[in-house]
């Protein structure tokens, strides 16, 4: 449709408007515009939702690994592949080449051309350009050697040569029968470029590749990279998205490249002048002779004919005839699991490439859905990144004991049958053989390890410490010290510590450093939680036994009465979480639940969590909502003001629930630091995942924290399910899920929310801020359930806010001054933990501004690193700086209490995100201002369709 339109442009060009596509383009550019009524926009719409469906949808595996120890053999669709056989077909392929070499395009001659180094000027893109005629290079200058030897060898001579009276001409038949002998060499090498160079690289633009500069093509396809002989490849699925080409170099085994070196520089010039007494006319096949990499006779080679040479060279020796496609998923598929991958990671917010994936022409996630999971990435080549695909290549080469790219050494000596002795005498460095599996070091063993080596120490110190001060003390009462503290401190502790699991000695060996003391019983929210059960149980024994009432929480106005359970001594308690208390839980979805008795546990472990001897709900609701989560019977959304401990339904089912897995995804980065800083304080196992190329979670940790940006990432959802597959994951809880909604539009890791859930897990969706209205909305982005579970707070308002309106600002300047006076009366009030924000709808503007206030600028995207935001967000809440210039990135589940004044420097984008941010203010219930200085831009902005029903509750709520 859009070549259509490219044409009438044109032809409004011609008779319209003279040198003015731009007048055709401006009358026509609705109708092939998306987002704008039209044809071409439905059409654009339904592709899109297609697309998404495909890429969502993982292939089903051709795939099945024979050898699961040293990954050499795999069945490809039922038949057998195996690197032996791999290994025999190059073996064979590389005597066929070099026969294919001497005996028909040498004709038995030797010639070889002799170089120890050669250079070329990467930058160089002159037209004609190449390593061969470099100045530099004068090894290949004599392009005349095949043409002299047939001419002055007799033999040669009467096969090439008629002569008529003293002159002769060429024989146009010989000279037919040679280029065809040319093109099987050049199918040969073609076909171990294929096939060796790394990633396997596209067919078609293999066959379309210049050794040299032209005029239309400046970047050459073929370099030499330090002592490789590389390929270049540009060809990317997004090029035509971006506009731009990606250069990824293939490194080209040592054989191969000797070879190809030696094609160019002495048959090539023989060949050139063969086709243009074969095609005088063809000036198509000259300029394919000058410079094309590989020639098929008188055309590009295609993917067809590549296939079918694959095909006749694999079916002997490994007993099935590979094609393009079937050796695109094997190749992928072993060096996955044989080669290094390039170790240095660039990442991206938007994507994510890995070396192997680029090489192959294609994105990561294409590789990912399609033929397996990459763990090296890089986001686009460089200079210093350009060695990583070589060795990306290289190590392939070694995993198929190929002599690999990099070692200069003619093609008779690169030979793979010599791999082994090049290897011994050192010519091949930096080997790396094919990845074994290591013995595994389990965090049992490591745990197991170190309380061996620190229980003894411990109980030594203590023992000094506990006679010191034993000493002091008698020394004060005038009574003998005694000679030495019994050693019940350390035998004790190392009894316990054979006792102890590997996970449980791990974490009484290594305290937490934000607990005061890891190792003390009082201050492990499961310990409290233990002895506040039994101090209960006690209590109400004795109460119900003199026919008296106590309160069980200091907080209840009208407590319910509960039968009191028998009194246990503390030494008979099994372990706060053990399976036995598990079992009495019942908190698999498929058993009733005692709820009572999960109740007590959740207060209990919120108890010890926020350092309370005695808590109750925060409301009905969030008593509900707990619930609704622990008993895992269907999805649930939890609606919840400030302050009502929505956290809590994260946090809580994670310390429950042994050997199960809570996955906590959160929008932002700032409410990742903010999660971070109260696990933290409470002193709460976690575990992060960052999608930095590791591959696989620890699995140590029952609760996991990630971004949504990295739950949409394969390389996530291939670590989550490897994870399920020894650790249920239970559950996956969604922190301020109304930006399913709002943000969509402009966030792509957004829009697809439902392929979130890859296994039967629960859903928690949690938020301050959805109306009733967008219920049925958010059930659909996240795929809910039909019976799924709202719980809604009756009153989500904040009557400790103080709401004010400032007259409209006609200059930034202005609005710049008024902030800065706000805040000289409010921080003068401050107490030391008192803090302000003030939030800019431009980075631009907070850049300035907080340059004006003299503080720190938050926001999101890449204008800061992580590493910068976390130092920005813990100087804030640290109080180096009381006040924080910030943007939207920062409104939304903040939870620092202390907040006393909230300024909007400019207009709010938008009301939810104004709800989300004014309410980060009093959310320790005392008073609080929220300022709103509006500006000059922008006076009212369009509302998507999804954030309309969310404007209107708000506005009906305010």
């Amino acid at each position: 449709m859009r070549l259509v339109f490219l044409r009438q442009i044109k032809h409004t060009t011609r008779t319209v408007a003279p040198h003015r596509d731009d007048v055709g383009c401006r009358g026509l550019e609705r109708w092939f515009t998306e987002k704008k009524p039209s044809t071409f926009n439905t059409l654009c719409s339904l592709q899109h939702l297609a697309s998404g469906i495909v890429k969502a949808t993982m292939s089903l595996p051709r795939i099945w690994w024979k050898d699961q120890t040293t990954w050499r053999s795999l069945l490809y669709r039922g038949d057998l592949i195996s690197l032996d056989r791999l290994e025999d077909m190059f073996r064979s392929l590389e005597e066929t080449t070099v026969k294919t070499w001497k005996g028909s395009v040498l004709r038995g001659r030797h010639l070889h051309v002799d170089y120890d180094t050669i250079k070329e000027d990467l930058a160089a893109d002159d037209i004609g350009y190449c390593f061969l005629n470099d100045p530099r290079n004068k090894a290949f200058h004599h392009r005349t050697i095949l043409l002299e030897t047939i001419t002055d060898d007799p033999e040669l001579r009467d096969v090439f040569l008629l002569k008529q009276g003293s002159s002769y001409l060429w024989k146009a038949d010989a000279l037919r029968g040679w280029l065809t002998d040319y093109s099987v060499l050049q199918g040969l090498l073609m076909l171990r470029c294929e096939m060796l160079a790394g990633g396997p690289a596209r067919a078609t633009e293999m066959g379309s590749m210049k050794f040299r500069s032209t005029a239309t093509r400046r970047v050459r396809n073929l370099s030499v990279l330090g002592t490789h002989l590389a390929m270049l490849t540009t060809y990317h699925k997004s090029g035509a998205m971006t506009g731009t080409d990606r250069l990824i170099p293939h490194s080209i085994d040592a054989f191969t490249a000797d070879l190809i070196i030696q094609s160019l520089a002495i048959a090539r010039p023989f060949a050139e002048m063969a086709a243009q007494v074969c095609f005088p006319q063809r000036a198509d096949i000259h300029a394919l002779y000058r410079d094309g990499l590989f020639v098929n006779f008188d055309r590009p080679f295609d993917t067809d004919t590549l296939s079918e040479l694959m095909r006749r060279h694999t079916q002997p020796s490994m007993g099935v005839g590979l094609t393009i496609n079937p050796w695109r998923h094997i190749s992928i598929a072993f060096r996955r699991k044989l080669c290094r991958g390039a170790s240095d990671l660039f990442e991206d917010e938007q994507d994510l490439e890995s070396v192997d994936a680029l090489m192959s022409g294609h994105s990561r996630a294409q590789e990912n859905r399609t033929y397996g999971i990459s763990a090296e990435s890089l986001a686009g080549p460089g200079e210093d990144i350009l060695p990583l695909y070589l060795t990306a290549s290289t190590d392939w080469h070694v995993v198929t004991h190929t002599v690999p790219g990099g070692v200069m050494l003619p093609y008779e000596e690169a030979m793979g049958k010599y791999f082994a002795d090049l290897t011994r005498v050192g010519v091949i460095g930096h080997i790396q053989q094919a990845r074994k599996p290591s013995s595994a070091v389990t965090e049992e063993r490591v745990s197991h390890l170190i309380s061996e080596m620190v229980v003894p120490i411990i109980g030594q110190e203590i023992q000094s410490a506990v006679k010191d001060a034993l000493t002091q003390v008698m020394a004060q009462l005038h009574i003998a010290p005694p000679d030495e503290v019994p050693r019940t401190v350390g035998d004790s502790a190392r009894r316990a510590s054979s006792s102890m699991t590997g996970q449980e000695a791990k974490k009484r060996a290594m305290p937490s450093p934000s607990s005061p003391s890891a190792a003390s019983p009082t201050h492990s929210p499961l310990s409290r939680a233990a002895l506040r059960r039994q101090r209960k149980s006690t209590l109400s024994s004795s109460s119900s036994s003199s026919g008296g009432s106590m309160h069980a929480s200091v907080h209840r106005s009208t407590p319910p009465f509960r039968p009191a359970r028998p009194s246990v001594s503390p030494s008979l308690l099994p372990p706060p979480f053990s399976p036995e208390i598990m079992e009495e839980l019942a908190l698999a979805p498929t058993v009733p639940i005692d709820q009572e008795l999960a109740e007590d546990r959740a207060l209990e472990v919120i108890g010890g969590l926020v350092q309370k001897p005695f808590v109750d709900w925060s409301c009905t609701s969030q008593r509900e909502a707990m619930m609704a989560v622990l008993s895992c019977r269907t999805d649930v959304i939890a609606v919840l003001p400030t302050n009502a401990g929505k956290s809590m339904l994260m946090i809580v089912p994670s310390i429950l629930e042994e050997d199960m897995v809570t996955v906590g995804i959160l929008p932002l980065k700032s409410l990742l630091f903010d999660f971070q800083r109260k696990l933290d304080k409470m002193g709460v196992a976690y575990e992060i995942w960052t999608g930095d190329g590791h591959g696989r979670l620890g699995g140590q940790k029952n609760l996991i924290l990630v971004l949504i940006d990295q739950v949409i990432k394969p390389s996530w959802r291939q670590a989550i399910a490897e994870l399920n597959e020894t650790r249920a994951v239970r559950r996956y809880v969604f922190d301020e899920a109304h930006y399913a909604l709002t943000a969509s539009n402009f966030r792509d890791c957004l829009q697809d929310v439902y392929a979130i859930r890859q296994f039967s897990a629960q859903f928690v969706l949690m938020s301050g801020t959805i109306p009733p209205t967008s219920e049925e909305s958010l059930k659909t982005s996240f795929g809910l359930l039909n019976d799924t579970k709202t719980i809604r707070a009756d009153l989500t308002g904040r009557p400790e806010i103080q709401y004010i309106l400032e007259p409209l600002r006609d200059s930034w300047e202005q609005i710049f001054l008024r902030t800065q006076q706000i805040l000289e009366h409010e921080v003068a009030e401050f107490r030391p933990v008192d803090r302000g924000l003030v939030f800019v709808p431009f980075k631009e503007k907070g850049f300035l501004l907080a340059r004006y206030l003299h503080c720190q600028f938050y926001c999101g995207g890449g204008d800061l690193t992580d590493d910068v935001r976390r130092d920005v967000y813990q100087k804030w809440v640290s109080g180096h700086h009381k006040v924080m210039v910030c943007t939207s990135a920062f409104g939304a589940g903040n939870d620092y209490p202390h907040v006393r004044v909230v300024i909007h420097a400019g207009n709010p984008y938008e009301l939810v995100g104004y709800i989300q941010e004014s309410g980060r203010a009093g959310r320790d219930k005392a008073h609080a201002r929220s300022h709103v200085l509006p500006g000059p831009w922008p006076l009212k902005r369009p509302l998507l369709p999804s954030s309309a029903p969310h404007a209107a509750w708000v506005l009906s709520r305010g």
